[in-house]
């Protein structure tokens, strides 16, 4: 087997709904795998839709038709600045997670949490951290200000795009 040809059996396989494959030819042997595709919200309700009909109505259902918006497969790794709320005299930014995963407020257990209410924190400075997969995500401060509210629990789970704290 030339090197082409196994270039060539792995885009294959990237580009196929397998997770996993072997192959032993001769003196080769070839394993791969790959995370299998996260489900996404639509399929989630395709899912429910499609359950949520007794067998003996399924023949006789008319198709469900769902509008679906376009997503992007990967959610953003930044946090960005959402929307300003006002409340009265104040203006606040809301930091949203950027990924589903574990809030952290600190580094570890025994160090001080990054942010508190009431500090001045600069664009780019880290205010915490998401673990996704065994792997830690910094969230950099979207904007230059001062922590009004911390909205997320330490060590909670948090959703795509549920909201972690407020900068004034």
């Amino acid at each position: 087997m030339t090197v082409q040809e196994i270039k060539e059996l792995i885009g294959a396989f990237s580009d196929s709904e397998a997770v996993e494959m072997e192959l032993k030819q001769s003196d080769i042997e070839l394993a791969l795998k790959k995370a299998p595709a996260i489900p996404t919200v639509s399929d989630s309700i395709k899912t429910a839709v499609l359950s949520s009909v007794p067998a003996s109505e399924a023949s006789q259902a008319e198709p469900v038709y769902v509008q679906e918006e376009q997503q992007n497969a990967t959610p953003q790794q930044t946090a960005e600045p959402q929307q300003d709320i006002s409340l009265g005299d104040a203006a606040f930014t809301q930091v949203k997670a950027p990924l589903a995963g574990i809030f952290y407020r600190s580094s570890s257990p025994d160090a001080k949490p990054y942010v508190e209410i009431g500090q001045a924190v600069k664009k780019g400075e880290t205010i915490g951290l998401i673990e996704a997969m065994k792997v830690m995500n910094e969230i950099p401060a979207p904007c230059d200000g001062v922590i009004e509210n911390i909205l997320a629990d330490n060590e909670a789970f948090v959703g795509y795009e549920d909201l972690l704290m407020e900068i004034g």
